[in-house]
């Protein structure tokens, strides 16, 4: 068989090169109109483009030349030789190189700015941040977990110093010290006792399998109870046989990090004592997971979202005994960087719906992309979702929808990991008020963001009848176009929390 593209270039020799290809096809196409530019293409751009719609299709989603600038496809083309290298995937290399000539000649200067309209000039009545969370003992800015439980009313907050803290509405109740960094928790209602997910020894992405999933009695006793987990980022307790005993479902983010990629949305049964496992779908970027009964049989389904590589949203219908048949609803191209989705009926037609952030914007390609935002994805009845709505939010990374001005519809709070700070330092945190038929008022939280928010959760935290907004602080995350100014206040206060009073029902 014909071997792989070369094996043999470092990484700055390979992003040299394709950089220098990048700029010949700048060069030449000095005094061209860029859009004719693509439209017209030559016969090695022709040949080019057959050819990636083959190969790269066969990995994921095909990523059109246009989602991407030129210097960033350089970086990403880079990475795409080396996981094809890793995976053994078989390429003529004059293939290869057609395609990379296909990709930088085809590819825009720039990207340019999202066609639909974005207007963040309101500012939001009915969320007020107040100082509550603001002087947390022992706080620490790189936040892993903020999760609100409303059956007590609390609060529970990690951080890379492997704590687990616990509130009581706003008291610090407890601080627990884990031997990982924690990333999620469930509590047991049967005795208030917690599962504790922890990522591993780091946040960042790694190799090792250090996740785990540790219980941890009301009086503090600690005990792990599943190891060796693929860096893990959330789970749910639920029974999917319908034995009477619950299962631990895991979305495994994993990591392309080594020379073996890692990564599964993975489920855990009891049995005898112990837990044995059952891999549901073995894939990097398994991110989160929900369970809904799509096909009103009775039986818990899941719905996942992966998020690494083959970017895609996929059903796993209950067929009993612990066994799933596999739908995909959604699929995007890799670089969309979805991370986070929420199923809800958003339009009042009794289906579930698919609201989605992608803003991932932490890997080879770290530009503004006109496409990343908050999309939703309306349910025909028959499971088949289409997008409905989009506004354009610069690294949209989490959502919540909830009833937040109690009249009977559905609201969305978005938060950006990766706003534009320096053109829109407003949108990293977004109140999308449900006017009816996918229609929203829009307005911003904070005319600049008092932490770099990276985590939310809501909750009546108050105990005052409606749905607030904490959220957690990640000064070790990076972007482009920081504005000093604001990096300054950052360091500055070291803000870990923020707490956003619903007031609402007080205007």
């Amino acid at each position: 068989m014909d071997q792989p593209v070369r094996k043999n270039w470092s990484r700055a020799q390979a992003v040299l090169f394709l950089g220098m290809l990048a700029v010949v096809y700048i060069h030449s196409s000095c005094g061209q109109d860029e859009k004719s530019a693509k439209k017209e293409l030559s016969a090695e751009d022709t040949a080019g483009k057959q050819l990636s719609e083959i190969h790269c299709r066969a990995c994921h989603a095909y990523p059109s030349p246009d989602l991407l600038d030129r210097n960033s496809w350089s970086n990403v083309l880079f990475s795409m030789e080396m996981e094809m290298n890793k995976e053994g995937y078989q390429i003529q290399p004059e293939d290869w190189l057609n395609i990379q000539r296909y990709y930088l000649n085809q590819a825009p200067t720039t990207l340019p700015l999202s066609t639909v309209p974005k207007k963040l000039d309101k500012v939001c009545t009915d969320f007020q941040k107040t100082d509550a969370l603001k002087n947390v003992t022992g706080a620490v800015p790189i936040v892993s977990l903020l999760k609100y439980e409303p059956t007590n009313n609390t609060i529970y907050a990690g951080d890379i110093d492997r704590k687990l803290m616990v509130f009581s509405g706003f008291e610090q109740m407890q601080t627990l010290h884990l031997e990982r960094a924690p990333i999620d928790v469930l509590v047991r209602p049967s005795d208030g006792s917690l599962d504790v997910l922890c990522i591993g020894e780091d946040l960042m992405p790694t190799q090792g399998r250090g996740g785990e999933i540790v219980h941890i009695t009301k009086d503090g006793k600690q005990e792990r109870i599943i190891d060796f987990l693929d860096r893990p980022v959330q789970f749910l307790r639920q029974d999917f046989n319908e034995d009477g005993k619950e299962e631990y479902l895991v979305a495994c983010f994993g990591s392309l990090v080594g020379p073996i990629n890692s990564g599964k949305l993975t489920m855990f049964i009891p049995m005898n004592g112990i837990y044995k496992e059952k891999i549901i779908k073995e894939m990097p970027g398994a991110i989160k997971a929900v369970t809904s009964d799509f096909n009103q049989d009775g039986k818990p389904d899941i719905v996942a979202l992966f998020a690494q590589g083959r970017e895609q949203v996929s059903l796993f219908l209950n067929k009993g005994n612990l066994e799933f048949e596999e739908k995909q609803l959604l699929e995007f191209p890799p670089v969309h960087g979805s991370n986070d989705f929420v199923l809800a009926d958003i339009n009042g037609d009794s289906y579930p719906d698919i609201i989605l952030t992608n803003g991932d914007n932490g890997d080879n390609s770290p530009v503004f992309k006109p496409y990343h935002g908050v999309r939703v994805f309306l349910n025909n009845g028959k499971n088949e979702f289409s997008e409905k709505f989009f506004f354009p939010v610069n690294g949209a990374s989490r959502v919540l929808v909830r009833d937040f001005d109690v009249d009977n519809d559905l609201d969305m709070v978005v938060l950006a990991m990766y706003p534009n700070l320096a053109a829109y330092p407003q949108e990293s945190l977004l109140y999308f008020e449900n006017q009816g038929k996918l229609a929203f008022d829009i307005s911003y939280f904070e005319p600049e963001p008092s932490g770099r928010w990276v985590l939310m959760d809501a909750g009546d935290i108050d105990e005052d009848g409606d749905l607030d907004v904490i959220v957690g602080s990640n000064l070790m995350m990076k972007s482009v176009l920081l504005p000093p100014k604001i990096n300054s206040k950052w360091m500055k206060s070291k803000l870990a929390y923020g707490f956003f009073e619903n007031i609402h029902s007080h205007n």
